[in-house]
């Protein structure tokens, strides 16, 4: 059983969470013996069994085309739209073309993997795919998240007590929000993430609104898993997240991860089992400025089993059942 992935992009354009999980999950896949490998679009060896896809879009397209030709049989992990909103849902039914071209797509693929049971109906509901297609596997939670290392984060940069917030800075997660919160209430707040590409108006507005204030920290970037990623995590007082709009953010996973008390908007994304402890919030200001107050006031200390299914050994091990089982689907 061979496997050959592929990205979504050149990782030299963009460079995030899913990223990462195609990476995290390319590893675990090879610890168990799996014989995996990154597609080399140079080379003309054909010898392989299944092609993995991360990411579907046009771009892809033709990639899965020539696989089916050549016989492969194919899988894509994807990130789908929750359709939570009215103006997405009229956008599926206006662009019917689109999405109908995106179900003879969908359709044509051996396996499709999503991160939770409410992806899973999406993809059955509105791109038509077939429900013994669907394989549900979570993100991964790298192991250091798991335990609560030596170094001291609050020692390295002298702030205790603080908000934590990491991602890509980008309009979507509305970090520039939270750090006007965090002024007007007077908290501290550790922000760790690199501008996202083609939204550097945005991150300068967040750099000016923030500049000469020392409760706030902005880390541009450290490296996924890193003991002082880690220790940020452990030596905050919360993490919050005020996106939008997400899947399954990998930020919030490694917070439960350390038992942190976690804050999210009240969106689809956020009602998935693995997130059972967060609380959820309106996105205004009085809804979290009440949410952060409370739980600084009580000390509150979380756990959530569920994580435990996010591990890299459980994961890799649920990505090798399925290619196994594809290859066995007539």
């Amino acid at each position: 059983m061979k496997i050959k992935y592929y990205p979504n992009q050149p990782h030299c354009f963009a460079f995030g969470g899913f990223e990462i999980q195609m990476l995290d999950a390319f590893d675990s896949v090879k610890k168990l013996g799996v014989e995996a490998e990154k597609l080399d679009i140079w080379s003309r060896d054909n010898d392989f069994d299944i092609l993995h896809v991360w990411g579907f879009d046009y771009h892809t397209f033709n990639v899965i085309n020539w696989a089916k030709l050549s016989g492969k049989k194919v899988i894509a992990t994807v990130l789908l739209s929750y359709f939570d909103s009215y103006r997405k849902r009229i956008s599926y039914y206006k662009n019917y073309n689109h999405y109908h071209f995106l179900k003879k797509k969908y359709n044509e693929l051996d396996a499709l993997v999503v991160v939770n049971d409410i992806q899973a109906d999406i993809a059955n509901r509105f791109y038509g795919v077939e429900k013994s297609k669907i394989e549900i596997i979570p993100n991964i939670i790298k192991e250091p998240y798991f335990v609560k290392p030596k170094l001291s984060f609050s020692g390295i940069h002298n702030i205790s007590g603080y908000l934590l917030s990491v991602g890509n800075i980008c309009i979507r997660k509305n970090q520039l929000k939270l750090a006007e919160l965090a002024i007007k209430l007077d908290k501290k707040l550790v922000l760790i993430g690199k501008p996202i590409e083609g939204e550097n108006e945005y991150a300068e507005q967040l750099e000016k609104l923030i500049k000469g204030n020392e409760n706030i920290l902005w880390i541009k970037e450290l490296t996924s898993g890193s003991e002082e990623l880690v220790s940020a995590y452990y030596d905050s007082k919360l993490f919050i997240l005020l996106s939008d709009e997400e899947t399954q953010p990998i930020s919030v996973l490694e917070a439960i991860a350390a038992n942190k008390p976690t804050i999210l908007l009240n969106k689809t994304y956020a009602k998935q089992s693995c997130f059972q402890t967060a609380t959820l919030c309106n996105n205004d200001f009085e809804s979290i400025e009440n949410h952060i107050n409370r739980i600084f006031s009580n000390n509150i200390y979380v756990e959530n089993t569920n994580v435990l299914n996010c591990t890299k050994e459980n994961v890799g091990m649920k990505y090798e059942e399925v290619y196994k089982k594809m290859l066995t689907r007539k």
